[in-house]
């Protein structure tokens, strides 16, 4: 048996559903503001302003959801990335 390689990092154990928080940095804070409503509908979610780049150019948004599952997860993360104004999601 091969040893463990101690570089990789164990996948974290997390109990769904979730509140999961999502920071994205974009270009345009009205155009993902809507786009979060369009992903997320009715399912209730706290989205707030984070910092702006000294420039003015990006803002940071911050959104908090209940994830029910790690698809669930990774498909708001999908969406919220795949926006033109989007540059990050973390």
């Amino acid at each position: 048996m091969a040893p463990e390689d101690e570089s990789t990092p164990e996948k974290p154990e997390i109990s769904y559903p979730a509140e999961w928080s999502y920071r994205i940095v974009c270009s345009s804070e009205e155009e993902v503001r809507a786009h979060v409503l369009a992903i997320l509908g009715d399912l209730e979610h706290e989205l707030s302003v984070g910092r702006a780049s000294s420039g003015g150019k990006y803002v940071t948004l911050n959104l908090k959801v209940v994830v029910a599952d790690e698809e669930h997860r990774l498909k708001i993360y999908e969406h919220l990335a795949s926006h033109d104004a989007v540059r990050m999601v973390l």
